[in-house]
């Protein structure tokens, strides 16, 4: 069901995706509240069978417990696979955490287990004081603490891939809005009011690469905080995102940079363009009051001569 809500939170609004967020986190709760129940009802139908038999029997068979979930236990942590991943909308590489939240429930899932056990570890200790009692009082303190320590571990694992799955997306969808709103200006075509209009939303967008600085600068923090506690392999996925990442903003900036140079170099031609135009309109304005200075009648032939080498040159 959880990895389902992530496939449809992939493609869905904001707003949906709170939704799916929120019937998750209740499910996952209403899960734990069964196991919980499960494991007090188990706890209490064993105390009744304990209760049956002599103290030796108990101790024989709280070590068999004991030595059960020590085993499942260690079948959690060895069972890892790597985290899926899957090409999003956005470009960025999801990284399914679902394997890491299936660990981690199943690693609470024996910890409740554990501790809903204590009474009965109590009752059997109290029952008889003795070195096998005092043993079996020891080594379920150890595997609490183990099991304790293991799901704080998966749990802090979980959170902290999610930050930078959140952090990264956050991103992305930034650099997203943002490329769409380059690509507008990206084209050193039109008029000069026009050019002058896109570059002022450019120097806009220049100014806004800053907070994308921010977001990328939180991203990748966020996943070199998630490769201190991930898996090797999860490792690697991890840094091919941060150089993804890395890319795109790069790129971007790249982008912003020879739009800029475009925009800048179409105005200069434009302005010279108008300065040689008006130039034109000049010389020919001085050009047309001098031929007009010609168009007089002359008396006698040599003036006319003159006059014609004059307007010829």
């Amino acid at each position: 069901a959880i990895d389902w809500g992530e496939k449809a939170c992939r493609n869905t609004r904001s707003d949906g995706k709170d939704k799916i967020n929120t019937t998750l986190k209740e499910v996952q709760a209403e899960w734990e509240k069964l196991l919980k129940k499960l494991s007090t009802a188990k706890v209490g139908i064993e105390t009744d069978l304990l209760q049956w038999s002599d103290t030796q029997q108990s101790v024989s068979k709280l070590q068999d417990w004991i030595t059960d979930r020590e085993t499942r236990l260690k079948q959690v942590s060895e069972q890892r696979t790597v985290m899926i991943t899957r090409r999003s909308a956005l470009g960025i590489t999801t990284l399914s955490v679902s394997e890491r939240q299936a660990t981690l429930r199943r690693t609470n899932s024996i910890l409740q287990d554990i501790q809903a056990f204590e009474p009965m570890i109590q009752t059997v200790a109290s029952s008889a004081q003795s070195i096998e009692n005092t043993e079996i009082t020891r080594k379920y303190s150890d595997l609490t603490k183990h099991a304790q320590e293991m799901y704080e571990r998966e749990k802090e694992m979980v959170v902290k891939h999610e930050n930078f799955i959140d952090a990264g997306n956050e991103f992305m969808t930034w650099l997203k809005v943002s490329q769409e709103k380059l690509d507008k200006c990206s084209e050193a075509t039109g008029d000069k009011e026009s050019l002058a209009s896109k570059s002022s939303q450019l120097k806009i967008l220049d100014s806004e690469k800053k907070s994308g600085e921010q977001k990328l600068s939180v991203a990748l923090k966020a996943a070199a905080d998630a490769c201190k506690v991930a898996l090797d392999t999860d490792q690697e996925i991890i840094e091919e995102e941060v150089a993804f990442l890395q890319d795109e903003f790069d790129m971007y900036v790249n982008d912003l940079v020879r739009c800029k140079s475009l925009l800048e170099g179409g105005i200069v031609k434009w302005t010279d363009y108008q300065e040689l135009y008006q130039e034109a309109l000049d010389w020919l304005d001085r050009t047309e009051g001098s031929v007009q200075g010609y168009n007089k009648f002359q008396t006698n032939l040599t003036d006319k001569r003159k006059i014609l080498e004059e307007f010829q040159v």
